[in-house]
């Protein structure tokens, strides 16, 4: 299977809710999405995709999801085992959006 040319990720945006959406799964895309460098952190078996440079251009506090505080739009998606972003099923879209809405210390992935 060759790389998604579109994927759906679940978009996290300051003061607002989380949502789905289908993007390009290009480096211009994703950074567009987020304002910048992208920086990524795994949360169980997703990834947490952010602005690499969120503290230094004072982005506006997003949400905090497993004890870590993010800043600016976040987004939520998987790799492959080959490392390619693939697009999330319905029921992981579910369960992130589900995730994001709950308080910090409930949030994390997997009972921890």
């Amino acid at each position: 299977m060759g790389k998604q040319k579109r994927v759906t990720v679940v978009v996290a945006e300051p003061g607002k809710q989380p949502e789905a959406r289908e993007v390009d799964n290009t480096l211009a895309a994703l950074q567009a999405l987020v304002g910048g460098y992208l920086e990524c952190q795994p949360w169980g078996t997703y990834y947490i995709w952010m602005n690499e440079d969120g503290r230094r251009l004072s982005l506006p506090y997003n949400r905090a999801v497993a004890d870590q505080m993010y800043l600016g739009t976040i987004f939520v998606a998987k790799t492959a085992k080959c490392g390619d972003m693939v697009g999330l099923t319905e029921k992981e879209i579910g369960e992130v959006c589900l995730w994001l809405h709950l308080p910090a210390r409930f949030a994390s992935v997997g009972g921890g």
